[in-house]
């Protein structure tokens, strides 16, 4: 076989007949071990789909049986009530970034969210530095959701920036809740307080 391999020359006519033999006895003995092959495949899949099913059944269960549901709803909302002062008394903490402490509970599960978004006295208390929104649009939508979950409370508001407001998405935004300000402190460049002008 390895001469034949290495020589460009065709082989003998006895030599053809025998390898033709090669060809169809050895097709014949792959049956075999392809049907076994198919049949352990199907048996592997099989496993693999029992595995993926007991593993996503166990995280089922830890997700029910978590700790974090079997607080009582009234030590919640004194778990927002004590982080909710402590967020506004921090000086400069900014309302609008992801790290917030009020929204980063918000997610600590549904129950959660669905409390921190139904106490509407939460988020009323607003501190925006607009010097460091590099995506004005996504803390637009997030603003809106903030006075949205204020439910039209008084809203006490604390804002900083260098930038012109003017040109900024969130000015009309905060426009549109001023009936409902009752506290304001503004570190802004006095020529720029136009962009607060409601005429």
């Amino acid at each position: 076989m390895d001469e034949l391999l290495e020589s460009n020359n065709p082989p003998l006519d006895a030599k053809h007949i025998q390898l033709e033999g090669v060809i169809g006895e050895g097709h014949w003995v792959l049956a075999g071990p392809q049907e076994w092959i198919t049949q352990t495949w199907a048996v592997l899949e099989a496993l693999l789909n029992e595995e993926r099913h007991v593993n996503h059944l166990i995280e089922s269960c830890k997700t029910i049986l978590h700790p974090i549901l079997m607080i009582p709803e009234d030590i919640i909302h004194k778990i927002f009530l004590t982080h909710h002062f402590e967020a506004i008394e921090r000086e400069g903490r900014e309302s609008l970034n992801g790290q917030f402490v009020l929204l980063v509970l918000s997610h600590v599960c549904r129950d959660w969210r669905r409390i921190a978004l139904l106490t509407s006295w939460l988020w009323p208390f607003i501190m925006l530095d607009f010097n460091v929104y590099k995506n004005e649009q996504a803390c637009q939508n997030l603003l809106q959701m903030y006075l949205l979950w204020s439910m039209i409370h008084d809203i006490t508001l604390s804002i900083y920036s260098e930038k012109d407001l003017s040109k900024s998405h969130l000015t009309p935004v905060l426009l549109l809740s001023m009936p409902w300000w009752i506290y304001v402190s503004m570190v802004i460049p006095y020529n720029w307080l136009h962009a607060f002008s409601t005429t």
